[in-house]
């Protein structure tokens, strides 16, 4: 979850002044929370260096390309530092999630999601990041992190933890380092379970990078039948009341079911027609799915 942070001390000036600052801030968190749009700096916050891994990353068996991320992991004062994206913090068995009265939570999940590259970015010289002050808790317990000697930074607009002070005892993620194979990081919690697909003709799929979106039309017109594989888990995704990849059309009495297998990616967005089978009458619509959060929105 892409939280920016914004910090300091607000001079009163007037009851007027302070409640309008305080409406401005609340939407800016909400712009961010809801679309992930960035939210400009309006108070000065100390700033340090960071840089890029010199050595090869793996996670849960998956090797990171640092150079290409847009929340690579970083280093600082020799520590290694992990995103808490809501994909990156999932990825590693854990839950980020914010309010205006706790701030950032960041909890220990018995589940950890597949991976998601976030590869559009390329990293050559890095800027710098900012000492976290946003009121931050992990596993419900508040960080006061000014005491902190390996404090919690954002960095791109997103918190950042350092692997050495969190990673154990609160994460519960195992690390080593070799001189060949680098750093190798895995997380205790359960990967999620992969659907099955039956094996027919009915099946479409098509790939995407590494995202395969597959149509499964063999249980004829029967709703929830979309899925994507990644990293070789298959989970079903979208509407349960939709068919996705299907058109549908009534003329008189003869009703007609026609497969579509116009599919795309963008952005973790699964865009693809589908019916919604709940409604009266019957329609097709042009939807997309988000990969991620299983959001279903209608687009033109």
């Amino acid at each position: 979850m892409a939280v920016r942070v914004i910090s300091g001390k607000i001079k009163k000036r007037g009851v007027l002044m302070k409640n309008y600052l305080k409406k401005t801030i609340m939407a800016a968190f909400s712009v961010t929370l809801l679309t992930g749009l960035a939210v400009p700096s309006v108070f000065a916050q100390q700033s340090v260096k960071v840089n890029l891994p010199t050595f090869k990353i793996t996670a849960n068996d998956v090797a990171i390309d640092n150079n290409t991320r847009l929340y690579p992991v970083i280093v600082y004062k020799d520590t290694t530092y992990l995103p808490m994206t809501y994909n990156d913090s999932r990825f590693l068995g854990l839950e980020t999630d914010w309010s205006l009265d706790n701030g950032l939570q960041i909890t220990k999940n018995s589940m950890q999601l597949s991976y998601n590259p976030n590869n559009r970015y390329i990293n050559s010289a890095l800027e710098d990041a900012v000492i976290s002050e946003l009121k931050t808790s992990v596993n419900g317990k508040v960080i006061n992190n000014k005491n902190e000697t390996l404090p919690l930074l954002v960095f791109r607009d997103i918190t950042y933890a350092p692997l050495m002070r969190y990673g154990v005892d609160e994460f519960n993620l195992t690390f080593s380092f070799d001189a060949n194979k680098g750093l190798i990081i895995n997380s205790k919690a359960t990967k999620a379970s992969s659907a099955t697909i039956p094996a027919d003709a009915k099946v479409y799929s098509q790939v995407f990078d590494n995202v395969t979106v597959i149509l499964d039309r063999s249980w004829n017109n029967q709703s929830g039948n979309l899925y994507v594989k990644e990293n070789n888990i298959t989970k079903k995704i979208g509407n349960p009341n939709y068919i996705y990849g299907e058109s549908y059309s009534k003329v008189g009495a003869i009703e007609t079911y026609s497969p579509v297998n116009n599919l795309s990616v963008s952005d973790r967005w699964v865009y693809v027609v589908a019916i919604d089978s709940s409604a009266s009458p019957l329609v097709s619509k042009n939807v997309r799915v988000n990969i991620d959060t299983n959001e279903v929105q209608v687009t033109k």
